[in-house]
């Protein structure tokens, strides 16, 4: 069974140092963050399953911290503990307003802390029928969408897309860089389709439904054109930085 991995993030080293003692002994990969800016990085680059973080902190505090995670659709699914100090009522309400998904008060009670985590994990396991590599929706969440759609008689496209000769790339270059091509396609793909469905005005017409699908299309061609030439360019930087260099 593969070991639960654990980002906590606190400005101060004791309740890090406690944090991390008391994990160590559950058998939980840790990693630790000083500051809001250091952990939005390592959630990025680590993929954790559970976020541990204080309230209040310096350059960015955790409700922001919340917002940025609970944001993005690839992260949204992260769970999210908040560490108020004693009293602080509305540090509570508003990072649980912000997305946190439970809170616990320092000076806290390893047992109590040990316990909500593996409760979250467990809901958390049970609710996310995600793609466990790029945390896209998955079979049954697409379904509800889709009947939710047809349900209230709305609009929509539905498209699909293929990688073809992966197995060739991860021949070449291995399972972690076939990995993290699997990951920046999700980002790349979210990053420039959502755009256009936000911006978009509401569809009362045939007209604006037709300009609607030209725009999504020219918009996905481009994600699509971008990831041929990651696909066929030389593995020599990460794709992240390659995408952000192609899209300049």
């Amino acid at each position: 069974m593969r070991r639960a991995k654990i980002l906590i993030v606190d400005d101060d080293p004791d309740i890090l140092d406690i944090l991390k003692l008391t994990l160590d002994g559950e058998n939980y990969d840790v990693i630790q963050a000083a500051n809001g800016e250091d952990a939005l990085k390592l959630v990025q680059a680590k993929s954790p399953n559970l976020l541990i973080l204080d309230y209040n902190m310096p350059r960015m505090n955790g409700k922001e911290i919340c917002q940025k995670v609970k944001k993005d659709l690839l992260l949204q699914h992260l769970p999210i503990i908040m560490l108020t100090g004693k009293g602080e009522v509305v540090d509570k309400v508003q990072g649980i307003d912000a997305g946190a998904d439970d809170y616990i008060v320092k000076p806290f009670e390893p047992k109590e802390l040990l316990a909500r985590i593996r409760m979250i994990l467990r809901r958390t396991e049970r609710d996310l029928e995600a793609n466990p590599l790029s945390k896209l929706p998955g079979n049954i969440a697409i379904l509800d969408e889709l009947q939710n759609c047809i349900d209230k008689k709305l609009l929509f496209t539905v498209g699909y897309l293929d990688i073809d000769n992966f197995k060739s790339f991860n021949d070449k270059y291995g399972f972690k860089h076939g990995d993290e091509m699997i990951k920046e396609t999700a980002r790349i793909l979210i990053k420039n389709v959502k755009i256009k469905i936000i911006r978009m005005p509401s569809l009362d017409t045939s007209a604006e439904m037709t300009s609607y699908l030209y725009l999504y299309r020219i918009k996905l061609m481009k994600s699509v054109k971008l990831l041929s030439k990651i696909l066929i360019a030389p593995y020599q930087i990460s794709m992240t930085k390659k995408a952000e260099k192609m899209a300049i």
